[in-house]
């Protein structure tokens, strides 16, 4: 029960540490009693997934999942060993060991199993937010590998599935960071296709903004490098990526990360349109999102505030 609700996120780290504590207790005792493998390495699984949502060192995580990997009976409890693996390993930022380790959890999955598309979206997932923490001096490298592990998740995603569209957002995205490295325009041209696949597919009010601010970005690129696509249209994705983002954030905490992203990059594209008063108004809602944000506390990435507050400086407002 306490590690159920850490996994919620109810007081995840006191919670998850309450339940390692009874875990630990609970192994013991079938330790004690020559408890048949199959329970005991259950035991250790839920051990070390309480261990690393309480934020113990990866070093005790990944112990106990060693000792797991040595009692699993079958190829499920291998899959969940391995996949445990992965993530104590990218909580502590050891990438090509959890790169190996997601490699592996997903050789133990069927060809076209469900749980394949939701490991393959994992990894993929981790390896965009590395490509796209890198910057443009990143490797080009990671941005190919990333988007080969997201292109074969949505090749095996099912399709009513609600990580189809989660997938297309997340495999748009990389092919954008790819054309940034290399500079293959059809890139551009089949993340715009993905994305708008996505908006229409989004499961979700959050999904569907982030879509939306994604091909808005696609869009932006494509029109600095071909004439085909109107900034016009990439400015339009940014305010309804915004609007999405805001219906949400309305019934629960103030602030916005991607409202914030949406309304600034609006801006940079009303800019280049030649509107610069509603391009100012546009950061200044921006402005407005980070400022509830960093009122409450919430994590923000500084740099893309600090952009926000230049761009009003900028443009001569207060």
């Amino acid at each position: 029960m306490l590690l159920d609700l850490a996994r919620a996120g109810h007081d995840t780290a006191a919670r998850a540490a309450e339940a390692a504590s009874e875990l630990h207790e609970g192994h013991a005792l079938l330790e004690a009693d020559d408890a048949p493998g199959i329970r005991r390495c259950a035991a250790l699984l839920d051990l070390a997934r309480a261990l690393r949502l309480s934020g113990a060192p990866a070093a005790g995580t990944l112990a106990v999942l060693e000792r797991a990997a040595g009692r699993a009976v079958d190829d499920v409890q291998r899959l969940s060993c391995r996949t445990e693996q992965a993530r104590a390993h990218a909580d502590a930022r050891s990438w090509p060991e959890a790169d190996d380790a997601y490699a592996a959890a997903v050789a133990l999955t069927g060809r076209h199993s469900p749980r394949r598309c939701e490991l393959l979206a994992e990894w993929g997932e981790s390896l965009l937010a590395r490509a796209e923490t890198a910057g443009e001096g990143g490797s080009v490298e990671i941005v190919g590998r990333a988007e080969a592990v997201l292109r074969e998740a949505f090749a095996v995603s099912p399709g009513r599935s609600p990580l189809r569209a989660r997938t297309q957002l997340m495999l748009g995205r990389a092919l954008v960071l790819r054309f940034g490295r290399q500079g293959f325009l059809p890139d551009l041209y089949e993340s715009c296709h993905l994305l708008e696949q996505a908006v229409r597919q989004a499961p979700d009010g959050l999904t569907r903004a982030e879509a939306w601010l994604a091909l808005g970005t696609a869009r932006l690129t494509l029109a600095e490098h071909s004439a085909t696509m109107p900034v016009a249209d990439a400015a339009s994705a940014f305010e309804t990526a915004a609007k999405e983002a805001r219906r949400r954030s309305a019934d629960d905490e103030p602030g916005s990360v991607t409202a914030a992203r949406a309304l600034h990059r609006h801006g940079v594209a009303l800019e280049r349109m030649g509107m610069p008063g509603a391009a100012l108004a546009a950061y200044r809602d921006a402005r407005r999102e980070w400022l509830a944000l960093t009122g409450r506390l919430a994590e923000v990435p500084w740099p893309e505030v600090q952009a926000t507050r230049e761009s009003v400086a900028r443009l001569g407002g207060p």
